[in-house]
């Protein structure tokens, strides 16, 4: 917290300790001061982890400056909070109280230096991504956004204060034992294929996610009749519930799913000219359409599945209930 003089049109570099370092030049004569911090009264920006490294870097005469700002991190401590060193970030807060990435941003993972260049000093924050397969703690019954290294986003409401784990899957660990059904083929986002959500501490309200793009020899598996689609996978049982994805980007490859429950979850190219085999998941209290002289199957949480061919198009809902008013047999 101590101020530091600057010279009108000079270039200086201020070291402090903990591995900060600002090279600033102002255009008139001023005073420079950083303090540093664990923890601000910001709110994190959305899907990111923060570091626990904050600096306030104030002006006596506030004006425009040019500035970069050198961080040096710890790798271990970075490991050991679950940040992938790669996704790591200089933010700075906004007068609106928004953390901001500024226009200039990079890590070198070599030399362990996160580099920011800046016009103007405020409260500057370090912040990253998470690792797939690593715990991120959660609040209870807030909806929290998680966003993984790989580029995996994860929105995601539990019960209670909680522990919430998502694991990347090799596809071919899964289906080894149980192969996928007729008419799916196993797509990869690389070196997965699939994603494992696990909840601690509490039960899961809410999840909902939004991949990492397809590698493109998946991506050319989208096409004409066949769309991208999700497995649920039940291990215990071996077999696959297909779970309807809300959307498919065929820009970045991405697809965007709602998880009913903690499990597995495959990913696949569902071809429509064949008939997949499996249950449709389907919540209690929705509608779904069915099809004159078609067989349909809807699996249910409790796990309740209903196979049936109606004689006309319809529509099948059900609702379940605790309780009923009439006498039991």
């Amino acid at each position: 917290a101590e101020a530091r003089a600057t010279t009108a049109g000079e270039s200086k570099a201020y070291a402090y300790p903990g591995g900060f370092l600002i090279k600033a030049k102002t255009t008139t004569d001023n005073t420079i001061t950083t303090t540093r911090k664990n923890a601000s009264d910001a709110v994190a920006p959305s899907g990111k982890m923060a570091a626990g490294v904050f600096f306030d870097i104030t002006l006596q005469t506030e004006e425009t400056v040019e500035a970069q700002l050198n961080y040096t991190y710890d790798a271990a401590a970075m490991a050991a909070a679950g940040i992938a060193e790669t996704s790591l970030k200089l933010m700075f807060k906004s007068e609106a109280g928004v953390w901001t990435e500024p226009d200039s941003v990079m890590v070198d993972t070599e030399a362990k230096v996160v580099v920011a260049t800046s016009t103007h000093f405020s409260e500057w924050g370090l912040f990253g991504s998470s690792i797939l397969g690593l715990g991120v703690s959660v609040k209870a019954n807030t909806a929290t956004s998680i966003e993984f290294a790989d580029g995996t986003m994860l929105s995601v409401t539990t019960d209670a204060n909680a522990q919430v784990t998502l694991k990347a899957v090799v596809t071919a660990t899964i289906t080894g034992s149980a192969a996928l059904p007729s008419g799916s083929t196993a797509l990869s986002f690389g070196a997965h294929g699939g994603l494992e959500l696990m909840v601690e501490g509490g039960n899961m309200v809410s999840a909902s996610v939004t991949t990492s793009p397809l590698s493109a020899s998946a991506r050319a598996l989208i096409t004409g009749s066949v769309s991208a689609g999700c497995l649920m996978f039940d291990a215990e049982a071996e077999s696959y519930t297909q779970v309807d994805i809300e959307s498919y980007s065929a820009d970045t490859g991405s697809i965007t799913v709602e998880l009913p429950m903690e499990g597995t979850y495959v990913f696949a190219a569902l071809d429509a000219s064949v008939a997949v085999a499996v249950p449709v998941f389907v919540k209690f209290g929705e509608a779904r359409a069915t099809v004159a002289g078609e067989t349909r199957s809807f699996a249910y949480q409790s796990g309740l599945q209903i196979g049936l061919k109606t004689q006309t198009d319809n529509a099948i809902t059900v609702t379940r209930t605790e309780s009923d008013a009439s006498n039991p047999p």
